[in-house]
């Protein structure tokens, strides 16, 4: 029956309170910090934190969503999307980190980084920003660089050092 109990617990309409009162809006509803010594379980396929700013949703996939906007989704095959729900890569980005791509940045100098982005909405660019050079490698020991325009070979590199414009054996 709806009442208090000695131990600050409200029970209403089937819901129970802890320092909740006049009345608790869910079936357990708490005012204060929890501790639990074990796991916890949830049969939901949302575990929601604060007033919005972090969701948890599964239950194929675990799914952030600050705001209720997800922002990043980590798939059950293992795939991290970012700014995308349907990842097909290990890494899937889609959104404006340094400008519609990708930004890596060296720890404690924020000014040195790599980006691959599109520029200008009709360039995709590999920039590197910061006194360091831009090394483009193959470490296989036979295999040079080739570079393709359109998916067909416009240059090459070989591993001994050579470059062809227009031929694959330079």
């Amino acid at each position: 029956e709806d009442g208090t109990d000695p131990l600050d617990a409200v029970y209403f309409a089937g819901n129970v309170g802890i320092g909740r009162q006049p009345q608790p809006g869910f079936n357990l509803d708490v005012d204060g910090k929890i501790i639990t010594r074990d796991d916890i379980y949830v049969d939901s396929d949302l575990i929601h934190f604060g007033s919005g700013d972090f969701d948890i949703k599964s239950p194929n996939s675990i799914v952030l969503m600050p705001s209720a906007t997800e922002a990043m989704r980590i798939t059950s095959a293992g795939n991290v999307g970012i700014g995308t729900s349907t990842p097909n890569s290990p890494l899937e980005v889609n959104g404006t980190v340094g400008g519609n791509g990708i930004r890596v940045t060296r720890t404690n100098q924020p000014w040195q980084y790599i980006d691959i982005n599109e520029y200008n909405g009709s360039v995709h660019r590999i920039q590197a920003v910061g006194d360091k050079p831009l090394q483009i490698s193959n470490s296989a020991t036979i295999y040079g660089i080739e570079f393709q325009v359109s998916g067909s070979e416009a240059m090459r590199i070989t591993s001994a050092g050579n470059v062809g414009i227009g031929t694959s054996t330079p």
